[in-house]
Formats: C-alpha cells, sequence, structure tokens
C-alpha cells in the first residue's frame, strides 16, 4: 500500500503526520529503538515470549485502541470547542484585539493537540499508547505482526487490518495496510476523521470560523503547533467532517417518454466503471468493487447458482470459496460480501435490457472465456442479495432479475440463484 500519508492533501502529510513522524521517531529512540528494531527484523516475534499468551496480547492491543481513540477523539473536540468558542462571525468582524485575542485562545487551546509547551500532544498520547501495546517488539507484546495485519495470522481472529485498510483508501491509501506502521498512520487518520465530523456536526460553520481565525494564528511567534493541528482539522473538515449528501448513481436511461421524465432530467452521476484487470470492475461513482463472471466453468462462472439458506452448497459456502481463492483470496482481497439490495440496484441499466446492467458487465463473453478477457452475466436465474424480506425474512430474500433489473421480493431462500460478490468501499 502507498502510505496512507502520502496524498495529494499535501496540507496533511506536511504538518501533522511528518510531525507526528518526527515525534514517534523520539519515542522510538528513548526506549532503545525497540520498535525500528522490531520492524527491521520484519517483527519475527515469537508467540512463545515471555508475557501473555498472544491471544490476551492481541486483546489488551484491541482495548487499547478503542479506549484511546475515544480519548482522542474526546480530546480533540473539547480544545477545538475552547477555540470555536472564543471565536464568532461578529469576533472576526471587530477589532483587531478582539481578533487577537480569540487567536491567541485558539493557540493555547490547539496546541494539545500536538504539544508545543513541553508536555505531550494528545496525538503523541495516541500513538505513544497503541505502540506500547500493538507494536510487536516492544516488552510483554507477544502477538506477531500476522496478527495485527490478518495474513496468515497465527491466531483465530487478527485485528484485521484489511477492513481498516478499505477506510484508510478515502485517505489515500490503496486500500491495503502491509506493515504495521501504516496500520498505526490509518488508525491516527481515522481518529482525526471522526473527530472533524463530530466536530463539523456541533459547530456548522467551524471551517467558516478556522478558517478566518488562521492569519491572525500565523502572527504568533508561537503558533507553529498551532497553526499545524488547525491544518490538519481543516483538511479533515473539508475532506470527511463535511456533511454533504451522498452522489447516487443515474439509472442510465437517456431517451425521453415524456416532459421531465427521467431521460430528459438524466439526475444522478453517470455510470463509469474501470476494469481493474484482475476480474473486478470498479464502479467510480460509488467505489465499490465488483466480481466479474466467467464462462470458464470455474469459481465466477456466469452460470453458477446457489441457494440462499446457511448449508452444504450455499451461496454462503461459494463466498467462503472466494475469499480463500489462491490463498489470498479472490484478487487478493479476502473481504469480499454478498451484496445488499441497495448495492445490487446501484448497477442496474435502466438504458439496457437482457442484461439491464451496464456495457462493463457484458463484454466479450464466449464460450470458454475468463474474467480477464471477458465479463458476462447469467441470465438463467436471479441475482441474490443479502438482504432479506421483512415480510417473511426466513424464507424469502431479495433478488434482482438480470433481464430487467427488477429487484423483487419473491425469491426463496432454498432455490437456486446467480451470485456476483462485491467489496469496499
Amino acid at each position: 500500500m502507498a502510505r496512507v500519508t502520502r496524498v495529494t492533501r499535501v496540507v496533511r502529510v506536511t504538518r501533522v503526520t511528518r510531525v507526528a513522524r518526527v515525534m514517534r521517531a523520539v519515542r522510538v529512540a528513548h526506549v532503545g529503538g525497540l520498535v525500528g528494531f522490531g520492524l527491521a527484523l520484519g517483527l519475527l516475534v515469537p508467540s512463545s515470549a515471555l508475557g501473555a499468551p498472544p491471544a490476551q496480547s492481541l486483546a489488551r492491543c484491541q482495548r487499547t485502541v478503542a479506549e484511546e481513540g475515544t480519548q482522542f477523539v474526546t480530546r480533540v473536540q473539547q480544545v477545538v470547542g475552547r477555540c470555536l468558542d472564543a471565536v464568532s462571525e461578529e469576533t472576526l468582524r471587530k477589532e483587531r484585539s478582539a481578533v487577537d485575542g480569540a487567536a491567541r485562545a485558539c493557540v493555547n487551546a490547539l496546541d494539545e493537540i500536538l504539544g508545543n509547551r513541553g508536555g505531550l500532544g494528545a496525538q503523541a498520547r495516541l500513538e505513544s499508547r497503541i505502540e506500547r501495546w500493538c507494536v510487536p517488539g516492544r516488552p510483554d507484546v507477544t502477538h506477531t505482526a500476522a496478527d495485527v495485519l490478518g495474513p496468515d495470522a497465527i491466531l483465530a481472529q487478527s485485528i484485521e487490518a484489511r477492513a481498516l485498510g478499505s477506510r484508510c483508501a478515502a485517505f489515500g491509501g490503496d486500500g491495503s495496510i502491509d506493515s504495521v506502521e501504516e496500520w498505526l498512520d490509518c488508525v491516527v487518520e481515522a481518529h482525526w476523521s471522526t473527530s472533524a465530523t463530530a466536530i463539523v456536526t456541533e459547530f456548522p460553520r467551524a471551517l467558516e470560523w478556522l478558517s478566518g481565525l488562521r492569519p491572525a494564528m500565523l502572527g504568533r511567534s508561537d503558533s507553529s503547533q498551532a497553526v499545524a493541528a488547525l491544518d490538519v482539522l481543516v483538511a479533515e473538515i473539508e475532506t470527511s467532517g463535511s456533511v454533504t449528501p451522498p452522489i447516487l448513481p443515474a439509472t442510465g436511461q437517456t431517451i425521453s417518454h415524456a416532459p421531465g421524465d427521467d431521460g430528459a432530467l438524466r439526475v444522478g452521476a453517470p455510470l463509469r466503471f474501470r476494469d481493474n484487470g484482475d476480474g473486478t470492475l470498479t464502479d467510480e461513482t460509488t467505489s465499490l468493487v465488483w466480481e466479474k463472471k466467467s464462462d470458464d466453468g470455474g469459481l465466477h462462472d456466469k452460470d453458477g447458482a446457489f441457494p440462499w439458506d446457511i448449508g452444504a452448497g450455499s451461496m454462503w459456502e461459494w463466498l467462503a470459496s472466494v475469499n480463500a481463492e489462491g490463498g489470498a483470496g479472490f484478487a487478493g482481497k479476502s473481504d469480499w460480501r454478498i451484496p445488499n439490495k441497495k448495492e445490487l440496484e446501484s448497477i442496474v441499466d435502466a438504458s439496457a435490457f437482457n442484461p439491464a446492467l451496464p456495457a462493463a458487465f457484458s463484454t466479450s463473453c464466449t464460450a470458454g472465456c475468463a474474467a480477464s478477457s471477458c465479463s458476462c452475466t447469467g441470465s438463467l436465474l436471479h441475482y441474490w442479495t443479502s438482504t432479506s424480506v421483512a415480510a417473511a425474512p426466513t424464507t424469502f430474500a431479495w433478488g434482482m432479475l438480470p433481464s430487467s433489473g427488477a429487484v423483487l421480493a419473491s425469491n426463496r431462500k432454498n432455490v437456486a440463484g446467480h451470485v456476483r460478490v462485491v467489496r469496499g468501499p
């Protein structure tokens, strides 16, 4: 994975993350370089090392992430709240002394996030505590890197960084986490994002007020860390803290049959899919990644059909095979799932028929073709969703007819249907 902090949002890279890494490096040196030493050795710490059993060690790590993460978000909310309480539209319009007073209050408050007066900032505390109980190579940490990252874990259940990695793709990563340091970066980034969302919910004009105060803060000689924290907070609010309506995909219909109908208005984002060259397609509107179907008789053959009901030969058993394919999972991922009703509906193209899907799902499909060279859609049966029908949840589940795109509630769970898996965003 490209490091989660290597993003186009330069503010975040050059300020908070770089400062945090410098502080992290100082802490590593202070404890004798144990973290760096562990990483250099590939984090090959045997599970039999002295200390708690690996399962207990990993559980303690998970508790630490949850507890320290909550404290970080709460602390950021508190200090930013103190800053914003000192700022208002009226204050920014008043005489210079009032603006300077607000700037001073915000510098004092925001300093507490990164630390600038000899104390440990909120972010440094979050990182140091997680390092202490999560990074292999530290005293009393007996779980391994594999237990944190997921692949080849020695424990029955790892932290599953893969799930966190999919979230971190939104912060500039590629959707996978390949080292404990990347995992730690992503954990910190995720908590910044959570903090921004909470702040903008409490202070809807936070972005406007903080941006307006920045020039006055820059004029202070003691403001470097506070401004760095402000810049990252502003970037987070702009990207993940702002509450904006989701963009829905268009239906695909382009021919109008009446003034003001769907074909005339064409509301929504165009249906655009990118072939990833590994048997998958990415929806460029929703960022969902979809399985392509083949016609080669293999695991992904378009004619494969399975009952919904749990048991031998079910779609759930087939899904397990997809997530275990090749050892690392289909297309190198093991978090594939059955799409829910809304997800499956999002790929219906109302301008097409049999199949009522975008062309990316039905291209060059010939007998014997593999998903790397073609894209097929089964037409004999419905496609399952993971959503049960509320009126009879033990008997029926929603399914889509590929010919028309209709999503119906009349599919009995004990009969076979096609399945197309999805992952992300």
